[in-house]
């Protein structure tokens, strides 16, 4: 027995009789229409729908259906989950934000695939009205004619002022009212001279009573004739 090491040779303690119990941890598997139960059982309005129609013995109506007691809306001939109160905002999240902050007709079909809620389109236009990512990186849509960003001297307005020879010349204004632009005129006039004749759009500025003086020929362009102003829009 010289070869056999010491632990090998150590008395071995007998265990402790104690009780031992088997944990079995069973997992509740929540699916998706459990998860929809239970985020529309919170929803008080759904929840009245739901009694209404079963008071009645109607598992659905002209309107909605109850499938696995979760209320749908019938729409476009598919059944769309009403969405409750509380999930709105992250429906909107993940079909707006996520998809790329699209405009309010896209961001409704986007929801209409799988969902529906009572004022979309309202609630959709709020949502991306008040968007961060709408607000600071979008570009407003269309030619736009003002009010500007304030400048340092508080111009809001750009009168632009075209001469046949020079081609152009810009001048920034507070305001568009008659006073503000006939200011602008003269400072412009006092240096390059008056004009023969102006042609101008219609603005109020230019069809007051206070430009037709100085003996210059005024010409008002045709509603929706850009082409008689055609440097001043090429300028724009």
């Amino acid at each position: 027995m010289n070869d056999v090491d010491a632990l090998s040779r150590a008395p071995v303690k007998e265990s402790h009789e104690m009780e031992t119990a088997s944990l079995k941890i069973s997992k509740t598997i929540i699916d998706e229409a459990d998860w929809l139960f239970a985020i529309q059982l919170q929803d008080e309005k759904i929840q009245k729908i739901i009694a209404d129609m079963r008071a009645e013995k109607k598992s659905e109506n002209d309107e909605y259906v109850i499938e696995q007691d979760c209320l749908y809306r019938k729409y476009d001939g598919k059944m769309l989950w009403v969405v409750p109160k509380q999930l709105r905002f992250h429906i909107l999240h993940e079909c707006h934000d996520k998809a790329g902050h699209m405009s309010t007709d896209k961001t409704i079909s986007r929801i209409l695939n799988r969902f529906w809620f009572p004022r979309m389109r309202n609630f959709v236009k709020s949502y991306i009205k008040s968007s961060v990512g709408c607000v600071m990186y979008k570009i407003p849509g269309g030619r736009q004619e003002g009010p500007f960003p304030k400048s340092s001297k508080r111009n809001e307005h750009i009168l632009v002022l075209v001469d046949a020879f020079t081609k152009f010349t810009i001048v920034a204004v507070k305001i568009t009212a008659t006073k503000h632009v006939l200011d602008a005129l003269q400072e412009v006039t006092s240096y390059v001279g008056m004009p023969d004749r102006i042609v101008t759009d219609r603005g109020t500025a230019f069809t007051s009573k206070d430009c037709k003086s100085n003996n210059v020929k005024h010409i008002l362009n045709a509603v929706r004739t850009p082409r008689t102003s055609g440097h001043a829009r090429r300028t724009n």
